[in-house]
Formats: C-alpha cells, structure tokens, sequence
C-alpha cells in the first residue's frame, strides 16, 4: 500500500563487477618482517557465489554452518591439548561483495612455524573432508546451534524495523 504509486524501473541496473578473478590456479604469496613477532598462514578459494532459492540450497548452507562449526571446534581443541604447532586457527567463508564466495582457512603462531602450521591446518581440513565428525562433535554443534536459533527466535518480535529491513 505505502509503496503502490512507485514504479519500477524497466531495467534493473547491472551488478558492477569488483574486478575479482575465481580462483582457477594455485596462488601464493609470501610476505615477511623482521620486526613481526607472529606469523599467519592460510588458504583462501575465491568461487562463484551459488544461489540460495531452494529447500537442497539452504541444506547445503546449514551443512557448511554446522562443518565449520565443528572444524572450528576441533582446531581450538587441538590449540588446547598443546598438540597444535598454531596459536589459534579457523576455518570461514561466505559471499564476498554478492559477486563470489571465498572460503578460507587460517592459522597464527610463532615465525619459525609457518610450515608445520600450514600443514597441520591442511591435514584437518583433509581429515575432515575424508573421514568427516565425531557423533559426540556433531551433538555439540546441534545443541550450540539449536540454541542459536531458539535466541533468535525468541528476540524476533523485539527486532527493530531497520534491522529487521537489513536482514
């Protein structure tokens, strides 16, 4: 009603494109200082965003929420146990200016351990890929999100209209 004198445009505008390549070979870099006293290692993908229209679309995407989750989960308990060449690590990903989705995983520690942290980050994603989660992991990452969506949930009817406008 408030919006029926407006008319839409014949042609809606074309998305501009940010100039991103897809990743389509390996890429790497090296940067180093002298005077840094930590050092960062990761892996990025830069890929074409998928859409998120059907019912198989949001599965997907609660898959990789609750993947994360769980990778994330394990590499914290690794840190934890002292079994991790890395100080913290994580794995993340998501749509990038709504023109592609990168996908990356992280880790942060001493200067001398760039390889070692490298390869450790590399064979958990590997371990997972293969072998995938625990049971016991992937309890906890339902209770976690489960009780995620109960908060959302329960403050939706307190959300104010320009966030709400946001989402």
């Amino acid at each position: 009603e408030a919006f029926g004198g407006w008319k839409p445009e014949a042609k809606g505008r074309e998305q501009v494109k940010a100039g991103i390549e897809l990743s389509k070979d390996l890429r790497a870099a090296v940067i180093t200082d002298k005077e840094v006293t930590s050092a960062e290692v990761g892996v990025s993908i830069i890929r074409e965003l998928r859409p998120e229209k059907t019912v198989g679309d949001f599965r997907r995407g609660m898959v990789e929420q609750f993947g994360g989750m769980m990778m994330n989960r394990r590499l914290r308990r690794m840190v934890q146990e002292g079994g991790a060449p890395f100080q913290s690590a994580q794995i993340g990903g998501g749509a990038f200016m709504g023109y592609c989705e990168i996908l990356s995983v992280d880790a942060e520690g001493e200067p001398d351990q760039v390889m070692p942290m490298l390869k450790a980050v590399l064979v958990e994603v590997l371990r997972a890929r293969e072998h995938g989660f625990r049971e016991d992991e992937f309890e906890v990452a339902k209770r976690v999100i489960g009780a995620g969506l109960a908060q959302a949930a329960a403050r939706e009817s307190t959300v104010d209209s320009a966030s709400w406008m946001m989402r």
